[in-house]
């Protein structure tokens, strides 16, 4: 397939499961993804997420269709390191923040060499909520809103207020 009608196609679902503001977020994330030449995207991305300050990489999501299929209800003050990685069908609300824990080495002997956090499929994160370090989140875990994650979540489980 060529690149015009993969961006069709991904402009497609993205449109079905956002509104404006995610569309554009995820479609310029979409595009920085798969393009050859990445450096137009990237300002692209740069002034777009400026404006609704947020952080997100591209590489944060595990391929194309998990940036198809995310979902970001309400997509202001989203910071996600760039060493996480996101499966499909995830839903991110607002100032969420998924990053690293400075200085903090504990366990990581027994943990491979991926740094961030790594999210499986159908997780939902509500607004305000924090997930720091080398965690991994399970397939359909739900992790309410305002709510600390600081340890590894089993797959469908419920997650609210501190877990560490």
């Amino acid at each position: 397939m060529n690149m015009m009608k993969r961006v069709v196609l991904a402009w497609k679902h993205i449109k079905q499961r956002n509104g404006y503001e995610g569309r554009l977020i995820l479609l310029s994330l979409y595009l920085e993804r798969i393009a050859r030449i990445k450096f137009p995207f990237k300002i692209l991305k740069v002034f777009i997420q400026r404006h609704y300050l947020c952080d997100i990489s591209p590489y944060s999501f595990y391929n194309e269709e998990a940036i198809e299929t995310c979902r970001l209800p309400h997509p202001f003050l989203i910071i996600i390191n760039s060493a996480t990685l996101i499966g499909k069908n995830s839903t991110i609300y607002h100032n969420v923040t998924i990053g690293n824990r400075e200085g903090h080495r504990e366990n990581m002997e027994c943990r491979s060499e991926h740094e961030g956090a790594v999210l499986g499929d159908n997780v939902y994160i509500g607004c305000g909520s924090t997930l720091l370090g080398s965690i991994k989140i399970g397939d359909n875990v739900r992790i309410g809103a305002m709510s600390l994650v600081l340890s590894d979540v089993p797959q469908n489980t419920t997650v609210v207020g501190i877990c560490k």
